[in-house]
């Protein structure tokens, strides 16, 4: 698994500059990140806990699905991670828990990111 995926989150995760563009309403932004804090706010205790039973297959498609939902969203240390976890569970059947962290605090971060610009609106 390549170092890169290892390294720990930084802030900002979201690209506002692109997502204010293609969301170039305020209504419609801050309907899309309501939509997204509904849908992920649960994301990093479901990734802990799907790395602590062991259960890679989900985790493997909980990772795809938050791949997708972060190239909508334009956040490229999401997808990077994301897809980190997606790739070793599609190669080995199994998950680093490390990397499986990295991106569960990279999501705590990110919704807490999200939620503070939500505050915003």
């Amino acid at each position: 698994m390549e170092n890169s995926a290892r390294v720990a989150p930084t802030v900002p995760f979201q690209d506002w500059e692109t997502i204010t563009k293609q969301y170039a309403k305020p209504a419609l932004l801050k309907m899309v990140l309501e939509s997204f804090i509904k849908h992920h706010l649960q994301t990093p205790a479901e990734l802990r806990t799907l790395m602590a039973n062991q259960e890679f297959a989900v985790l493997g498609k909980l990772a795809h699905k938050l791949k997708g939902s972060a190239c909508v969203m334009t956040a490229p240390k999401i997808i990077k991670l994301s897809e980190a976890v997606e790739t070793q569970v599609t190669s080995t059947g199994m998950a680093d828990e490390a990397i499986t962290e990295s991106l569960a605090s990279a999501m705590d971060l990110w919704v807490a990111e999200i939620s503070s610009k939500l505050a915003t609106l």
